[in-house]
């Protein structure tokens, strides 16, 4: 699991733990975590960030994931998108992804 909290000035903060087939958990090196957005959906006059290129050098992780739905804008009181993603590259599967303050 990853996720990047976003300054305006550039300088966002990264976390994430990695969960092993044996299910133990150990949190990752901020500075071993790479999210590069690779397509931009406009949705409700907003530009979101729905399709990733990750990675974590040091478990030789890297991936892209694509959103099954990229207009899964939730128009709640607290707007925001989520929605399952197809992840491929050195690791294949499914996922999840969340956007919020767009």
């Amino acid at each position: 699991m990853l996720f990047r909290l976003r300054h305006a000035d550039g300088k966002h903060f990264f976390a994430g733990n990695w969960v092993g087939r044996d299910g133990r958990s150990e949190p990752l090196d901020a500075n071993d975590i790479v999210l590069a957005p690779t397509a931009i959906t406009r949705i409700a006059g907003r530009d979101l960030p729905t399709a990733w290129n990750i990675s974590v050098p040091s478990r030789k992780l890297a991936i892209s994931s694509t959103p099954l739905n990229p207009q899964s804008w939730m128009d709640a009181r607290f707007k925001y998108w989520e929605g399952p993603v197809t992840v491929t590259g050195s690791h294949a599967g499914a996922g999840y992804l969340e956007l919020t303050g767009y």
